[in-house]
């Protein structure tokens, strides 16, 4: 019998021993055989043998001797994770899910290990993913135990990813597992703490502290109800009372992770610095060792305190542990981000890189801008690189707040180099910093749809890759793996053929040059980037530039709440003071020093920032004035207005588009019953009793009445009341030069991707409601949009994206330009306005001026001899949103075309007659 020598016979006579033990028994006692093949081997020869033996195993089919397997695996796995041998691991799992016939239990328990493993290795995103397959699996097998599990793990990855209403949907999943399973309050406890954080994370302390009291009152511990409590009044600035509880926290707690980083938190909010330094540095001490990844982010807290505290050297010493561990894994160079890139480290290291920064640019001793100015840009490429490569919510609402705060820092270096040369570069520089700061959510997505539409594409896959794309960035679901192959797939086919379009997308921003070239000589270009306590101004003329800084006085703030508790409330005498102040305010700040730089400006395009975003320029005060009455003192009286979401739009806002109708109208006015039945639907799927009050809806008057008058200037289509339907809607849409819609909409706070036209239902789709999730998957060409509506440009403000409105998604969708209310505004103030707009257009003006005039009219109308009903809230916050050129109205052009034909005639005339007479 031939008998193989050395290490390869020993692995043989292992492998059968494995073998024949997985066959016949169930042998538990194969996990540590496998440790020792591993241990006293080399681990590829090792690996490659036992991930054969198991290809074989599963192929034989012997599911009863599974348990046997099972612990073998677990064996390798245990190995491989010590070694952090992450990538095989998740390859063999890959084919061992592949068997033949596997049986769905097994199927179920892979996927869950896939996820398990992928979230160690660093990805996140895919960890997510493996876990959703693994929890489809374990519900169709009524496994409710592993659901359990399943659902707590996507709520701690989803919330690494500060998705914070995602992660506590799945942790109320857990909970409600936990219920029907009757697990013991105790296990019940951790679960509804990480609710309580989730709210925490998200500065609702409110209800944190609301949910707190009524589900932990009495079946969690006094200390883990206290620590709670204790971050809560931190986030609600009650220190004291926050230290009057943390007081009261048993002696037991006093080395455990939750209570010494609470009283850090607490201690920096004391501005305790050295005694929170302690605290930290305890902390990494006590679960330092070798260092887990988790533990990176401890350091840079800790270096934030060093940095705060004025120790550069020890906070520079931590900080290079930070940036020399992770940046040999991450190469932002590299055109396919790695599996780190997904993860919480990711942000660590930009935020160790960002540190790095503060120091050289804040400690007078090793000052130095260069040096600061290269941490700052390596960081905030890094960022750029994340969100260039994932186009998914959940992790750019993260890479926003962090590219808002380096950004800033960058602007204050740049600033001082343009002050002092004037260097058309820096300009540029900084131009280039702003836009990317301000536009992570879905610029890319605009800009890769107006690419396409230029573009020489199959529609069939066009559309095909824009329905994917959009469900790969919706942020209420975690992505479908099945759904990311798919738009992998289509993505490879497109660029495949459009090789330029990775270019295109690296270069989405505008430079002084390409803006210049856009805007016609009466206009400016003005685009507002906020810090903490400055505010930065790009002006553009058509032949002028600068890069201004305004600081913020203190009083920023209440100017502002002022103007936004004016429109939100009815006019009155007190409010009307209180505004024209405020407003006046604003005026000085943040329009004279650009309305200074140019007597000649007639126009104003605005890209907006933070809070400007829901402001109307056109009813700011720019005069001294005792009433609203004086027309003369509104900012309309001299400009007129229009905006941009974002500043490369302007390369979009230009040209004409054209449709089979030149008009099709949707009037709703509603009746009782609708309304009635509409705010039920509203309150029962969005929940909204919990967070907003109930929807405050009434009969709209002269919605048919402006709808018809409208598209009787125009012609075209009107539809009215219960004809307006989701298929109506969607198929009107599309194809028409302008679309007007008159009715109401309801803005969601919490999740933009719910806010909703209220429409009637048809036979196939019963909802009342056509959202922002059914708009941004249309694919549309329109000249013009009209929502008459209340805050139809209004919405949830997101960091470093801006106001995710109804108006903001038809742009997205292919719109040109969109007109649409800030503010909640009445029904017969809107037909007026409306009708004057329309009537303007027909004349040929430009969308802005044409907007502009009809405001003018309504404050101009005697009839209007209540002097309140001239309140801005009743006009101002009509604004126009992107392209400004007149529309291409077919009565125009017939116009056009008869006064040429009539000329040519004259003059062909005349010129007869003067031959004949010599």
């Amino acid at each position: 019998m031939f008998v193989p020598r050395g290490r390869l016979s020993l692995l043989f006579l292992i492998l059968i021993f494995c073998y024949s033990n997985l066959i016949q028994s169930q042998n538990t006692s194969l996990a540590s055989t496998i440790d020792s093949i591993l241990v006293n081997m080399e681990e590829d020869k090792a690996f490659a043998s036992l991930n054969a033996m198991a290809t074989g195993f599963l192929n034989h089919g012997d599911w009863e001797s599974w348990e046997s397997w099972e612990s073998c695996k677990k064996g390798i796995i245990r190995k491989l994770r010590e070694r952090n041998s992450y990538d095989r691991i998740l390859d063999s799992l890959e084919v061992w899910k592949l068997t033949d016939d596997l049986p769905s239990e097994h199927l179920a328990y892979l996927s869950y290990y896939e996820g398990y493993i992928a979230t160690k290795k660093g990805n996140t995103i895919l960890g997510i993913a493996f876990y959703k397959e693994a929890l489809s699996h374990y519900q169709a097998l009524e496994d409710f135990h592993k659901c359990y599990s399943i659902c707590r793990n996507l709520g701690h990855n989803i919330s690494r990813l500060n998705d914070h209403p995602s992660a506590r949907s799945y942790y109320s999943k857990a909970l409600a597992y936990a219920e029907m399973l009757k697990y013991p309050e105790a296990k019940k406890r951790w679960l509804k703490l990480d609710i309580v954080n989730s709210y925490l994370y998200q500065g609702e302390y409110d209800l944190a502290l609301k949910f707190l009291n009524e589900k932990l009152s009495v079946d969690a511990s006094e200390a883990d109800i206290l620590l709670a409590k204790v971050r809560i009044y931190i986030g609600k600035n009650k220190v004291a009372r926050a230290e009057e509880l943390f007081l009261k926290v048993e002696n037991s707690r006093e080395n455990n992770y939750e209570y010494l980083s609470t009283q850090a938190e607490l201690l920096e909010a004391k501005n305790n610095l050295n005694a929170a330094i302690n605290v930290r540095e305890k902390i990494i001490e006590s679960w330092g060792g070798g260092f887990k990844r988790d533990f990176y982010g401890e350091k840079v807290k800790l270096s934030t305190l060093y940095v705060g505290n004025k120790e550069y050297l020890k906070a520079a010493s931590l900080l290079d542990t930070i940036i020399n561990f992770f940046v040999p894994e991450f190469k932002p160079e590299q055109d396919d981000v790695n599996s780190l890139s997904m993860a919480t480290p990711s942000i660590w290291l930009v935020e160790a890189l960002q540190l790095k920064g503060d120091i050289f640019y804040e400690d007078s001793g090793i000052h130095n801008l260069r040096k600061a100015n290269d941490y700052y840009l390596t960081a905030f490429n890094i960022l750029l690189k994340l969100k260039n490569k994932f186009n998914s919510d959940i992790s750019k609402n993260t890479y926003s707040l962090l590219s808002k705060k380096i950004a800033a820092k960058l602007m204050m270096i740049n600033h001082e180099l343009f002050s002092a040369s004037k260097q058309e570069v820096l300009f540029d520089q900084a131009f280039h910093i702003a836009q990317n700061a301000n536009a992570f959510v879905l610029r890319n997505a605009i800009e890769i749809r107006n690419f396409l539409s230029h573009a020489t594409i199959d529609r069939e896959l066009k559309n095909r890759f824009l329905k994917l794309e959009f469900m790969v960035s919706q942020t209420r679901d975690t992505i479908d793996t099945n759904i990311l192959d798919e738009y992998d797939e289509v993505k490879r086919q497109i660029y495949e053929k459009f090789k330029i379009l990775d270019d295109y997308l690296a270069e989405t921003t505008v430079n002084l040059k390409e803006v210049q070239n856009s805007i016609q000589k009466q206009s400016v270009f003005v685009k507002y980037f906020f810090t903490d306590k400055e505010c930065y101004i790009f002006f553009i003329g058509k032949k002028d530039y600068d890069f201004l800084k305004i600081k913020l006085p203190e009083k920023y703030t209440y100017w502002i709440n002022s103007i936004s508790e004016t429109i939100s409330k009815p006019a009155n005498s007190n409010l009307e003071k209180k505004y024209i102040e405020a407003s006046k305010q604003i005026y000085k700040l943040l329009v004279e020093p650009v309305a200074n730089k140019n007597n000649q400006t007639e126009h104003f395009i605005i890209v907006p920032d933070a809070e400007l975003r829901q402001i109307s320029f056109a009813g700011l005060i720019w005069k001294p004035t005792k009433s609203w009455i004086e027309i003369d003192k509104f900012l309309i009286s001299k400009y007129s207005f229009s905006y941009l979401y974002y500043s490369s739009q302007i390369r979009n806002s230009k040209g004409k588009r054209k449709g089979k109708n030149q008009i099709v109208g949707f009037g709703l006015s509603y009746d009782e019953s609708y309304l009635k039945r509409a705010s039920q639907v509203l309150m029962r799927d969005f929940n909204i009793g919990e967070y907003i009050a109930e929807p405050d809806l009434k009969e709209l008057d002269y919605a048919v009445t402006e709808v018809n008058e409208i598209s009787s200037r125009f012609g075209g289509l009107v539809y009215e009341n219960d004809s307006v339907n989701n298929k109506v809607l969607k198929k009107n849409l599309r194809g028409n030069s302008i679309v007007h819609f008159t009715g109401h909409t309801w803005i969601d706070e919490n999740d933009y991707l719910n806010s909703s036209l209220l429409i009637y239902p048809d036979s196939v789709n019963q909802d009342i409601y056509f959202s922002n999730s059914d708009i941004l998957q249309l694919d549309l060409s329109n000249e013009l949009i009209v929502l008459s509506t209340c805050k139809s440009s209004s919405g949830r403000l997101v960091i470093g994206e801006g106001i995710m409105s109804l108006g903001r998604s038809f742009t997205y969708s292919g719109s040109n330009a969109v007109v649409g209310n800030y503010w909640k505004t009445s029904d017969y103030s809107s037909f007026s306005i409306m009708e004057a707009f329309y009537e303007n257009l027909q004349k040929g003006l430009s969308k802005d001026i044409a907007l502009r005039e009809a405001q003018l009219n309504y404050l101009e109308d005697d009839n209007l001899s209540n002097p309140l009903v001239r309140s801005p809230v009743h006009w101002a916050g009509w604004v126009l949103y992107g392209s400004y050129d007149p529309i291409a109205s077919s009565s125009n052009s017939i116009f056009l075309v008869v006064s040429i034909l009539l000329l040519v005639l004259s003059s062909f005339f005349f010129i007869r007659r003067k031959r004949g007479a010599k």
